[in-house]
């Protein structure tokens, strides 16, 4: 291949391995093992990141919350405490996404470690539910949004205990993607023969060194050597597509009605100010949120599934979802400790911010002092 051409190609072959062209996004190249030490570094940073953010924003919550925002800081509490047990479990496993044409999976790195392979399916298993955990914690978040802006007779199912009539949706999420983790993902031979020869060749994994959750939607008969449509991959794919349509159509939905409620709540006069300003931060807050999940989570995992169904190799590409993934969690909780005021001023104090503003007041309360005192002096004379 001429020089020329290969800085346009995202992966070289060179004698012996393939070479990840990183200078199509990173300016120099680097062989797959680095990228996957890559992504392996980004979920061992962004996890105790994450771990202190949302510790601190539960902190705030809990210390910091003005009464205008009622039963949702319980909510807020709720989901940090989520995102916090999100990231321990990304953390431990370290799971990373590959994928070849029709073929994705997801797989740990079990070297030096002694538990079952069996039982690290499971542990994979739970990873999926937890992400789909996810997926329904957006529904119920974006719906509460819109029940406090709207003031729904409905809101009162978030208070108190009421709460829990609400946990069933991120259950119901999570045990569908537990499912399609363990039933319609499971390893075979050919799958096995497939993925050993894959990462053999470009990196320098062995067969036993990883366990893994694959999907193989065109595979090849081998005794045939057709290739035909896997019907369990298909269902797989088609339940995890309806999963984040779902989502993110909910997400959407109630976004934009919270959008046009909240703007005729400010348009209103019969809500005290303070309310009004509340729901204004909140909605911010929520526009971003809405953002953060839909790059993060949903448009990452909708293409890789999709670039497996059309068998269009997107190769390690497939690693950035591995990326995205890990770094919501340390991300989400950030609009909310930014654009509230009232938790954006605590954190300023307790990272120590309260110490200039402390100082710059006494600072003015001497100058007006020392003003009086001169201008007293002068009466006097």
């Amino acid at each position: 291949m001429p020089s020329y051409f290969c800085k346009f190609y995202l992966f070289q072959r060179t004698p012996g391995k393939i070479v990840f062209n990183s200078s199509v996004l990173f300016g120099s190249q680097v062989e797959v093992k680095t990228w996957i030490n890559i992504q392996h570094q980004f979920e061992q940073f962004s996890s105790p990141c994450s771990f202190l953010i949302n510790a601190l924003l539960i902190w705030i919550i809990y210390h910091n919350s003005p009464i205008s925002i009622g039963a949702y800081k319980y909510l807020l509490i709720y989901i940090s405490i989520f995102e916090m047990s999100y990231s321990m479990i990304n953390f431990t496993l370290q799971p990373i996404f590959i994928s070849a044409r029709s073929f994705y999976c997801i797989f740990v790195d079990v070297r030096g470690s002694t538990i079952d392979p069996g039982l690290m399916r499971v542990f994979i298993s739970v990873y999926c539910a937890v992400f789909g955990a996810s997926l329904g914690l957006f529904c119920i978040h974006f719906i509460y949004r819109y029940l406090a802006a709207c003031q729904h007779k409905l809101l009162q199912s978030f208070e108190s205990w009421r709460i829990i009539f609400w946990l069933p949706v991120p259950i119901f999420f999570a045990f569908i993607w537990s499912m399609i983790s363990l039933l319609l993902a499971p390893p075979s031979d050919l799958k096995k023969e497939l993925i050993n020869n894959r990462l053999l060749e470009i990196s320098d994994f062995k067969p036993g060194d990883i366990v893994y959750l694959s999907v193989f939607f065109y595979p090849i008969d081998p005794e045939t050597g057709k290739q035909y449509t896997d019907p369990i991959s298909v269902l797989s794919a088609v339940i995890a597509i309806t999963t984040l349509y779902i989502s993110f159509a909910i997400l959407l939905y109630f976004g934009l009605k919270c959008y046009k409620e909240i703007k005729k709540l400010v348009s209103s006069s019969s809500k005290s100010a303070n309310y009004q300003n509340m729901q204004t931060q909140l909605f911010f807050a929520l526009v971003i949120q809405t953002l953060i999940p839909c790059i993060l989570m949903h448009i990452p995992c909708f293409l890789m599934i999709l670039s497996a169904i059309l068998n269009k190799d997107i190769g390690y590409l497939t690693g950035i979802v591995t990326i995205t993934i890990a770094l919501y969690p340390t991300i989400d909780p950030l609009p909310n400790l930014l654009i509230i005021k009232s938790y954006r001023i605590a954190l300023k104090r307790y990272l120590g911010f309260h110490l200039i503003v402390k100082k710059n007041q006494l600072s003015d309360v001497t100058f007006v002092d020392m003003k009086t005192r001169i201008e007293t002096t002068t009466t006097v004379l």
